[in-house]
């Protein structure tokens, strides 16, 4: 979700309830985001470059394993991704953005009914109403 703009709460109709998305402060985006980069999968970037590291010519390799640690360390794009789509990912994002509007939601609560049968439907659905807030907002602008 990073890169979209939420001015104003957005209502999100999903799993039997009806969710206010509050805008996110700094703080909160950053905090979304190191719980992003403690989540990722780590040695993916490792794995996927493994036969390439092994072809490559003795010279290069260090300079591809340096490289390798940077991507690690940061998480690469689609570690990331991967994190903001897993159920936890979703109920913490979710959680972010409407305990503003209900400060009665535990992420317990969410955590108990964002699982893989619906993380995806879940994320699509609060990616859908962000993003349409955000194109009405370009709209006015023109």
């Amino acid at each position: 979700m990073a890169g979209l703009k939420v001015r104003q709460p957005v209502p999100l109709s999903v799993l039997d309830r009806v969710f206010t998305l509050s805008p996110l402060s700094l703080r909160e985006e950053l905090t979304l985001d190191a719980f992003h980069r403690k989540n990722i999968k780590r040695g993916q970037v490792y794995a996927d470059m493994k036969d390439v590291l092994a072809k490559a010519a003795p010279e290069h390799r260090s300079t591809i394993l340096a490289e390798i640690t940077k991507i690690e360390a940061g998480g690469s794009p689609a570690a990331m991704q991967e994190s903001q789509m897993s159920p936890e990912g979703v109920a913490f994002e979710l959680w972010m953005r409407a305990k503003k509007a209900d400060p009665t939601l535990s992420l317990k609560e969410l955590q108990a009914v964002i699982t893989e049968a619906n993380n995806y439907e879940v994320y699509e659905a609060m990616w859908e109403a962000l993003k349409e807030q955000e194109d009405s907002k370009s709209a006015e602008s023109e």
